[in-house]
């Protein structure tokens, strides 16, 4: 019984393996049939095992064996994918899908798996079975590689290969690798359905097309808006735009040039197209066809070059080697059209590497064999809306800065900086005029020239003015001048609020003290270190009067001029420029004691005798006092008068320290003496 089922067993295995049936499976791919020894293959509603005709077909297909399987396409669906199938080593899958008259166009893509994608190849027949044979399939009408992890076939309605019918793919796994891949049939309205980039516009005559998005860098391209432009980045070192890339075999990259306005359009630019390449050609292509740079002038961004359509085109023969295209500024402003660039790769299998730059090159007019007329720099920046112009130096105009910017020697009126009273002449020194301040000025009443005509001032006040103070009784002279902080000794003219020092008089009756802008009064009977004659009934000189010094309590102590510091507290309470009329009391007097004269003065014929008297001339004292110049001399014994006078009045200190004095009594003073060892000397 044991033998009998591993029998039966191995019967079933034999009959499997023949048909590719498996056991158990619910839809098996076909059975053999005992009779003929040939398997039949079984047919179902989305898909078959049964090859499609009677024709005799190779048998790398595997219908023979059941072990080739056709998967159908629903005919009202537009999408069906076939993902993760697998192939083993030279087996093949079959896909079926109709094509009619309302279509429009049908993509095929074949997508293999990074890593067990193996050597998958894609074909397509119409109406019957593909192979591998020349001649056994109608697509793709290049070679194809089978290394090519995508491969694609598109038919169009309008192509050769559009025959409406039902078509046939087949992939299969060659070299002896098994392959792992997806399968998809996409039926669009429109050219890849505008890669989703895009609406579809199919018009009342039939004709199927693309209205393209705008994209980050410009409109899509193409027909199906798969391409769009590869954006040019501005490089601020090298003052172009440029790019770097890779461009696939048989494909085209494109470039939207910066538009040139028309400013521009008037200068002398130079735009230059530049591109060069790297390829790592096969060794067997003796001559391989070399890459070009495209431009192409179009009425809009949706005109793209190609190697059929351009207006300038240059092939680049050696590689690592620039090629260009120059057009002047007018040229790209010509009409209202913009230009485009592109760079094509025509080599099969073999991508390249490419570098393309756009610049503009600025040529400033002069007229000399310098820059800008040797008279200034030409703008080389692109970005700079200045760009091909020339920045003249100082001093020099135009356009190619031939030209001197004024006159030497004329002058300009400079309207708002003249001032209110006054119109700003600025005069030409070596081409240029100043940038502020004024050459010369017209002045308007009631202003005047200063600083030697070149500004207007206007004087608050004509002349000094004397002043009278109406509470304290005080006058002085307020000057009329230029602020103290104007440089200028003709500036504008303004009464000071302060005093002239110099001219400050104190009212009747009191005197002066302070010294430079401390100016104050104080009540006196008689004015500080001057000589009030005593009265002849106090004292009786013959020929000759008394005279004592008056003296004032500054320190405000109640003791005359007691030796302290005539500038003491009095000048304390004094403030620069404010004058103090101080009427505390009688500060002053010219005191008279113990008989003792400050000063005797002798009347005209009369000089000085002794012990305070004045003798007549030629009397025997007299020439006894003049003669011989020997003896004792006679000792000072007012000093600290003569110093305190000094300290308080300078100008008085002459009146007590020389010998003789005139005044306006007609007496001649003499200081007073004590006696001092020797007699004789002239007297003073």
């Amino acid at each position: 019984a044991i033998s009998e089922g591993f029998a039966a067993a191995a019967a079933e295995a034999s009959v499997a393996t023949q048909c590719s049936a498996v056991p158990g499976d619910a839809r098996p791919n076909g059975a053999c049939e005992a009779a003929t020894g040939q398997c039949t293959c079984r047919d179902y509603d989305d898909h078959t095992f049964v090859a499609p005709s009677t024709d005799a077909l190779p048998d790398e297909l595997g219908f023979a064996t059941c072990s080739a399987r056709i998967d159908f396409m629903p005919p009202a669906q537009k999408t069906q994918h076939w993902d993760n199938a697998r192939l083993a080593p030279g087996a093949w899958s079959f896909y079926r899908f109709n094509l009619s008259d309302a279509d429009y166009q049908v993509v095929v893509t074949l997508s293999k798996d990074a890593i067990l994608g193996g050597y998958g190849r894609l074909y397509l027949r119409h109406e019957t079975l593909p192979d591998r044979q020349w001649g056994h399939y109608d697509l793709p009408e290049e070679y194809v590689s089978s290394t090519d992890m995508t491969q694609e076939v598109v038919i169009t309605k309008g192509d050769a290969a559009f025959i409406p019918g039902t078509w046939y793919v087949g992939v299969s796994a060659s070299s002896g690798k098994s392959s792992k891949y997806g399968l998809t049939v996409q039926k669009y309205d429109c050219p890849r359905n505008c890669s989703d980039r895009g609406t579809c516009v199919v018009s009342a005559n039939g004709t199927h097309s693309c209205a393209c998005d705008a994209g980050p860098t410009g409109p899509y391209l193409l027909e199906d808006c798969s391409e769009e432009f590869t954006a040019l980045q501005y490089q601020a070192a090298e003052g172009a735009y440029a790019v770097n890339g890779t461009l696939q075999s048989a494909d085209y990259d494109y470039f939207m040039l910066p538009e040139m306005d028309l400013r521009e359009s008037r200068r002398q630019i130079e735009l230059v197209l530049s591109a060069k390449y790297e390829r790592d050609d096969p060794p067997y292509y003796w001559e391989p066809e070399r890459p070009v740079l495209l431009l192409m002038h179009g009425a809009g961004r949706s005109d793209f070059p190609s190697i059929t359509n351009y207006t300038f085109k240059v092939v680049m023969e050696v590689a690592s080697t620039d090629y260009s295209i120059e057009l002047c500024a007018s040229q790209m402003k010509l009409g209202a059209g913009l230009w485009q660039a592109a760079v094509y790769n025509p080599v099969r299998m073999t991508p390249m590497r490419y570098w393309v730059g756009f610049k503009k090159k600025g040529v400033c007019p002069s007229a000399t064999e310098g820059e800008c007329s040797d008279h200034g720099v030409c703008h080389q920046d692109s970005m700079d809306p200045d760009f091909a112009t020339c920045k003249c130096a100082e001093g020099y105009t135009a356009a190619d800065c031939n030209f001197r910017t004024c006159a030497e020697g004329s002058f300009i009126t400079v309207p708002g900086t003249g001032g209110t009273y006054q119109t700003c002449y600025r005069v030409c020194h070596d081409g240029k005029h100043r940038p502020a301040g004024c050459d010369k000025v017209a002045c308007d009443p009631p202003s005047r020239p200063a600083s030697e005509g070149t500004r207007c001032v206007v004087d608050e006040c004509a002349k000094d003015e004397q002043y009278l103070d109406a509470a304290d009784g005080y006058s002085c002279t307020k000057r009329c001048a230029p602020a103290p902080g104007d440089r200028d000794p003709s500036g504008p003219r303004k009464l000071s609020p302060t005093c002239d020092t110099s001219t400050f008089r104190c009212p009747e009756g009191f005197t002066r003290f302070g010294a430079g802008d401390l100016m104050g009064c104080v009540v006196t009977g008689c004015d500080n270190a001057t000589l009030v004659q005593v009265p002849a009934p106090q004292r009786t000189i013959a020929g000759g009067a008394c005279f004592a010094v008056c003296k004032c309590d500054y320190d405000l102590n109640g003791v005359a001029w007691d030796g302290g510091d005539v500038t003491g507290k009095a000048t304390d309470m004094l403030t620069p420029g404010v004058p103090l009329v101080y009427r505390a009391g009688a500060m002053c007097a010219a005191v008279y004691e113990h008989g003792v004269c400050d000063m005797v003065g002798c009347a005209s014929g009369f000089v000085e005798g002794s012990a305070q008297t004045c003798v007549a001339m030629g009397s025997p004292e007299a020439m006894g006092r003049g003669g011989g110049g020997g003896g004792g001399g006679r000792k000072k014994s007012n000093g600290r008068y003569a110093v305190h006078v000094f300290k308080v009045l300078g100008a008085l200190v002459m009146v007590v320290c020389l010998t003789t004095l005139a005044v306006g009594g007609g007496y001649v003073l003499y200081q007073r003496y004590q006696d001092g060892g020797g007699g004789g000397g002239g007297g003073g």
